[in-house]
């Protein structure tokens, strides 16, 4: 995967864009301070996620992905990055369902290449299966 915002943030599908907004610049070292300014802007909340992800923060990157979900249900990336922690957090089911919300959504090669997340999904789905047919052998 790339890195976006000048490299500061591993995995992360924020448009170009954003790197060059001041009050969201300091979501990328973690701080509050865009959300604080701009609670409304779903940007904020999708760069603050990126950063606690960064950060090993899992469960307040998903309550930050919630939120910018909450305020703009259309948000390609934020889906995109929210699949990646549910990923990261074991959440198969989860992270399936965020990929194909996604693909669904037109998720496209501006964020990221959607037979790359096609795959994933099916790498995910195998996964599951396998999962599920070890607990049905014991």
């Amino acid at each position: 995967m790339g890195l976006c915002h000048a490299g500061q943030i591993e995995n992360c599908a924020c448009p170009g864009p954003l790197k060059t907004t001041t009050y969201l610049r300091s979501t990328f070292s973690g701080g509050t301070d865009a959300i604080r300014l701009k609670p409304d802007v779903t940007e904020a909340f999708n760069n603050h996620g990126c950063a606690l992800q960064d950060k090993g923060d899992l469960d307040g990157a998903i309550k930050d992905f919630n939120e910018a979900i909450r305020l703009k249900p259309d948000n390609v990336e934020t889906f995109y990055n929210r699949g990646l922690v549910q990923q990261d957090k074991g959440d198969v089911q989860g992270a399936i369902a965020d990929f194909q919300k996604y693909l669904d959504l037109g998720g496209d090669v501006r964020y990221k290449n959607r037979l790359q997340v096609k795959k994933k999904i099916r790498d995910l789905k195998q996964a599951l299966s396998s999962t599920s047919v070890s607990r049905k052998a014991r």
